[in-house]
């Protein structure tokens, strides 16, 4: 076999068998219990690749543009974009849903591979890697690829496409740069671009950085030379961006309208967001924990083993680098650093925005640098020099003593002397003169490193059990299965139960909830209006039997309780939580389909996806904090005003125990610290209608431990993370009987109870509601995912059809076969002026953007051609 051939397969199977190694001690499916699922991987992204599955297995096409399993609606280019177009994700066609645990396994270790082997092919290719101490290529790869980014972000699998793409987009950069050809690069860039839009746009920023740092440590070029060439190499850029064009113009657009996730603004401060020497702690071995990847700032994941960082200090010393390499690169470290410490400069790298997880996701980037010096000073050398070799071991016994005198969550005593440690046998190696094969030794010692380093970080975070998570799938799959709708009867489906929130997706069906970093913000401000859950998410787990109707939610599910005699064995069995309590459902509606873990209650009534409404409910303006006062503002404006929905009660009683009045109104802290103080309400409905209470924000965020809230004795479930009052139901059917609902506090930490109200509902508000607008509703001939046809009788004083679809100005709609307008209603749903007498409708769906990008996309392609054909590319 070629020397290549092995250079290259070892820097392929070399980072596999490390994380292999790994996976077996921490018990990593098949080798264990634990899957690899963690984090955004469980609760967002095994979702999305069982539509990926179904789209192209079952041929759902009309689910490429938009899908009714994004919460209510939702545009799914961006999806694409950032989660979905990667090659690797075909092996989820060949497992089902219930055994992704296989593909999750097989896709996250041969990323790495390929990370390492793409690594290499740009030292062969561009440095002359064959001919300088081959085998350094594959232990240097294989720092690259298990990069402390790489391993500790290892729950998002959609950030490595760049990863392996940067190798070769570099590549193509130093050939355009130095007028060696640029058709690589421009498809190189775009391909780049195309796996994972995020991604590729901080490689475009580092292809930037990087291409001023090439012209500059080059002697042979003028600066006009390099200014000219610099030009070249934008405009090519230019051309990539425009061969993809028809994905990133429509992402874009939905980014400037829908903005999912949280918002910051992009102002320049020149305020730093860390400590830039805590950046050192990064270095050392295992330095990553549960806490290091929630919203931050926190800490950019930049381990490169101990090789990594001696070859990075090495390459500032070595006679072999010019100073003009050492200038141009410590300007890059520069860049790195300033962009970590300083907001403004993060925000740049992130689009604007500050990551609502996972900081500093620009980080592999900089990993990247350093292995990239690391590997040019050391293949230089036999042996390094002994006085170096002492200022080398200076620097790294000062990092070791700036950590040492400071405190991170993810470091240990242990870790910081075994990082010590290995430091100075790496440098034994390196230096000491007898050493045969010294590249053997330092692949020996650099595998157990990253294989520690891994096991260690891998270790500290929570995983789904990989049976669990088989039966969990199972249940769900065998719950919806009987009640998914057909293509002539469009409704919805929920439950207070959930895998993730993107269960729609994983058992195909329109569905209620959505977790992305891509969604509909329009759509979980509506929710939260209602008194429904939001965040970083879309969700509905409380609702009323009138949003129940104006969502068109047909079918509710929950789980079943799991009992010790019945299920003595649940170590691979998933246990359903109930998420929330909807007593007006489970107490006043049967069961009409059951499982053996599962149960399925039908609403009584609800409402088709569009109905007529009047101007004046089309134009209402809903509030947030306000949900009691939201629905009776829609029921008044189509009944009338004397046709309140909600009405705010007094409880009967209100008593503490443990709790302290302070000053001000309903605000109290606990007395006796070692025992836990509450408050209770007590009340004797009148009637059998439903009664509610809203949650204010000050109960969000809280620890479970810290806050509990019991109903009649029983732990009352309620999702504690949410930014909105929420209203939630705790009662139904209990006329007569007294109610009792109890709040229970574990800090002393003051609490103010101000916006703890009850509410009880007018059910007969609610059914005139729905039975007059069943009377304007239509009727559906054929809906999917990007089309909806039907009928519609407009027969009272309506003039506005509205429709639980979030507005999207991608949606056509004609009515008698014309184009009409669309509008926003609430703020969020889509509506368009109708007129009395009978009339068909139709709504289609292309995303905004789509046309001018695909336009854009053959353009860019013919130029590609043409500049190819003349061969001036």
């Amino acid at each position: 076999m070629s020397k290549k051939k092995v250079v290259y397969l070892t820097s392929f199977f070399l980072p596999i068998g490390i994380m292999l190694v790994s996976w077996i001690i921490n018990g990593f499916f098949p080798f264990g219990a634990k899957s690899l699922m963690a984090v955004d991987f469980n609760a967002q992204y095994i979702g999305l690749y069982a539509y990926l599955k179904h789209f192209f297995l079952n041929g759902d096409w009309n689910s490429f543009f938009y899908s009714f399993s994004k919460s209510i609606g939702g545009g799914m280019l961006g999806i694409w974009g950032f989660n979905l177009i990667s090659p690797f994700n075909v092996l989820y066609f060949f497992f089902s849903e219930q055994n992704f645990q296989w593909a999750v396994m097989l896709t996250i270790g041969l990323r790495y591979g390929v990370m390492g082997l793409t690594w290499t092919h740009f030292f062969v290719k561009r440095y002359n890697g064959l001919e300088k101490n081959p085998e350094f290529l594959p232990i240097f790869g294989s720092l690259y690829a298990l990069n402390g980014f790489n391993v500790s972000y290892q729950m998002n699998p959609i950030f490595y496409d760049g990863m392996i793409m940067l190798p070769l987009v570099l590549m193509g950069v130093e050939e355009v740069l130095d007028r060696t050809g640029a058709k690589r690069y421009v498809l190189l860039l775009a391909l780049a671009l195309l796996l994972h839009f995020y991604m590729g746009y901080m490689i475009c920023i580092f292809v930037v950085i990087y291409a001023l740092f090439y012209l500059f440590k080059s002697k042979d070029r003028t600066f006009k030379q390099g200014f000219i060439q610099l030009l070249q190499l934008g405009l090519y850029s230019i051309l990539a961006v425009g061969l993809v064009a028809f994905i990133i113009v429509p992402i874009l657009m939905s980014l400037v309208s829908t903005k999912g996730g949280l918002e910051s603004k992009l102002l320049f401060e020149w305020k730093l967001q860390i400590d830039p020497f805590d950046i050192f702690s990064k270095l050392f071995l295992g330095a990553f924990d549960n806490s290091s990847w929630p919203a931050g700032p926190n800490l950019p994941n930049i381990y490169v083993g101990t090789l990594g960082m001696i070859g990075t200090v090495y390459y500032f010393l070595s006679s072999n680098i010019q100073k003009r390499e050492k200038i141009a690169s410590l300007g890059v470290l520069i860049v790195f650093i300033l962009s970590c410490v300083h907001e403004f400069t993060s925000k740049l790298w992130h689009m604007g925005q500050n990551p609502a997880g996972f900081f500093y996701r620009f980080s592999w980037i900089m990993a990247f640098f350093f292995v990239y010096l690391a590997y040019l000073s050391l293949r230089e050398v036999e042996q390094l020099n002994w006085k170096k070799s002492l200022i080398v071991a200076g620097v790294m016994i000062l990092i070791f003593i700036l950590v040492m005198t400071r405190q991170y969550s993810f470091l240990i005593v242990p870790q910081k002397i075994a990082t010590l440690a290995l430091i100075f046998v790496m440098l034994s190696i390196l230096v000491w003169p007898q050493i045969h094969k010294r590249w053997a030794f330092l692949a020996a010692v650099t595998a157990i490193e990253l294989m520690m380093n891994a096991t260690i970080v891998q270790s500290r975070v929570g995983y789904t059990d990989a049976y669990k998570y088989q039966d969990a799938v199972k249940q769900l799959q065998t719950a919806v299965a009987p009640i998914r709708p057909n293509d002539k009867e469009f409704y919805r489906i929920h439950g207070s139960f959930h895998l993730s929130k993107n269960d729609p997706f994983m058992a195909d069906y329109p569905g209620m909830s959505v977790f992305s970093s891509n969604l509909e913000n329009s759509t979980r401000d509506l929710f939260e209006q209602l008194g429904n859950n939001g965040i970083n998410a879309t969700t509905y787990y409380y609702g009323t039997p009138l949003s129940d109707a104006l969502f068109s939610l047909k079918y509710w599910m929950t789980p079943k309780p799991v009992y010790t005699k019945d299920y003595p064995d649940t170590s691979k069995m998933y246990v359903f939580g109930k998420y929330a309590t909807r007593l007006d459902i489970t107490e006043n509606t049967p069961v009409i389909y059951e499982e053996e873990r599962t149960e399925v209650f039908q609403i009584p009534q609800t409402l088709p996806i569009a109905f007529g409404v009047n101007e004046k409910l089309a134009s209402l303006e809903l509030r947030m904090n306000q949900p009691i006062q939201n629905y009776n503002k829609i029921t008044e404006a189509q009944l009338g005003e004397d046709s309140k929905y909600l009405e705010m009660l007094a409880a009967n009683e209100i008593t503490t125990d443990n709790f302290l009045a302070v000053e001000r109104a309903e605000t109290y802290q606990r007395i006796d610290s070692s025992k836990p103080a509450s408050i209770t309400y007590r009340f004797t409905p009148q009637t059998d209608e439903e009664y509610w209470v809203t949650l204010p924000t000050r109960f969000s965020k809280n620890d479970k431990n810290n806050i509990k809230m019991y109903l009649n004795g029983e732990e009352y479930h309620f999702l504690n993370n949410y930014q909105a009052t929420q209203l939630v139901n705790i009662a139904s059917q209990s006329q007569g009987k007294s109610i009792e609902f109890k709040i229970e506090v574990n800090t002393d930490e003051e609490y103010t109870f101000t916006g703890v109200r009850l509410a009880k509902t007018y059910r007969s508000v609610a059914n005139q509601f729905i039975q007059e607008r069943q009377n304007q509703a239509i009727q559906l001939t054929h809906w999917d995912n990007s089309h909806i046809r039907g009928t519609v009788t407009i027969t009272d004083d309506s003039s506005v059809m509205f429709t639980s679809i979030p507005y999207d100005k991608g949606w056509t709609v004609k009515v008698d076969g014309k184009v009409v307008e669309t509008r926003k209603i609430w703020n969020s749903l889509l509506g368009f002026a109708i007129t009395n007498g009978e009339h068909t409708i139709e709504l289609s769906f292309i995303p905004e953007g789509w046309k001018i990008g695909v336009g854009i996309s053959i353009v860019s392609l013919f130029v590609f051609l043409g500049l190819i054909y003349k061969k001036w590319i």
